[in-house]
């Protein structure tokens, strides 16, 4: 499932991180791209250090706001997140993530990446974010504060950006559920929940059964 949300940074949130493209120097991306993957990678990242807690803490205080995000992703574990910058001549080629990622406490396992757009997109040429699926090659280049959460497994890129500045926070989330298809499977069945709320009461048998259901899949499926 490749999820976009919209405003998930509002205008005031933006704005914090923006400001810190003016306050910290960047360094080379490829510091953070390890074998063949910094073969492609030709942008800029900033060195966040003591900047790198409250960003996160940002970030997750924005995904927490949209309770869908939560019931489409189930988040275990977040990663730092990456502030990225690209101008004309930069891009970042085919390539897909390593699988593990390393954590301050532990590793981590890359299921869902996720990436919040800083700048307009019309002050920008190229840039796109392209994710290649097995349903087609959607790309990506979205509003101020819009993000895209996909599932890390595909292979993907940002185009080479030809006119202006394309800058971006980047993270990566740990899910619960690994399988993209059962964490799609549980987002629906938390729909049709949410519908039969609506429509019946709470000791309605379709509501317990379908309670039953849900319940029983995460105790399958989750990892804890």
């Amino acid at each position: 499932m490749i999820l976009v949300v919209n405003q998930l940074l509002n205008s005031g949130e933006v704005e914090q991180v923006r400001a810190l493209y003016d306050e910290i120097a960047p360094r080379d991306g490829r510091h953070t791209a390890g074998g063949q993957i910094a073969a492609v990678k030709r942008n800029r990242e900033l060195e966040l250090g003591a900047r790198a807690a409250p960003l996160k803490a940002l970030v997750g205080e924005a995904c927490n706001r949209a309770p869908h995000v939560a019931n489409a992703l189930l988040p275990r574990t977040m990663s730092q997140p990456i502030l990225s910058d690209y101008e004309p001549g930069m891009a970042y080629g085919r390539h897909t993530d390593s699988a593990i990622g390393e954590g301050a406490a532990r590793n981590y396992r890359t299921d869902i990446s996720c990436t919040i757009f800083l700048d307009d997109p019309a002050s920008y040429d190229g840039g796109e974010l392209a994710i290649e699926t097995e349903y087609g090659n959607p790309s990506f280049k979205l509003p101020v504060g819009d993000a895209v959460f996909y599932p890390t497994l595909f292979t993907h890129q940002v185009r080479p950006v030809t006119r202006g500045r394309r800058r971006a926070c980047v993270f990566w989330i740990e899910s619960f559920v690994r399988d993209p298809q059962k964490r799609t499977i549980l987002l629906d069945l938390v729909q049709l929940g949410a519908w039969m709320g609506q429509q019946l009461p709470i000791d309605a048998e379709p509501r317990q059964r379908l309670a039953k259901v849900r319940e029983n899949l995460y105790r399958m499926w989750l990892d804890t």
